[in-house]
């Protein structure tokens, strides 16, 4: 048999109905209009626009893609005039 204070009992409804009624006084006061959030959503988009484009540039940085990327084009050059020189091709065709 469970012991339960009849103090506690009869104060939960009173807690419940006091949270109901501060729910409907805040209520008006977190409603917004639509311009204002729309503004919120333009800002939240911004946000997240330069969070990725910040963690895009770390992520970058940090595996060093711009620098194989740099070393894959000034290979692949390379080949390329290597390429030309096998051919035969000439010297005036590799100035155009």
């Amino acid at each position: 048999m469970v012991l339960v204070n009849k103090s506690k009992v009869k104060l939960l409804p009173m807690i419940i109905q006091k949270a109901i009624t501060l729910t409907k006084q805040l209520k008006p006061k977190i409603m917004t209009s639509s311009a204002e959030m729309f503004g919120i959503m333009v800002i939240f988009i911004i946000v997240a626009v330069l969070l990725f484009l910040l963690f895009r540039f770390v992520m970058l940085w940090y595996w060093r893609i711009n620098d194989i990327v740099d070393l894959l084009t000034k290979q692949l050059n390379n080949q390329r005039l290597i390429l030309k020189h096998l051919t035969g091709e000439s010297a005036e065709k590799d100035a155009e």
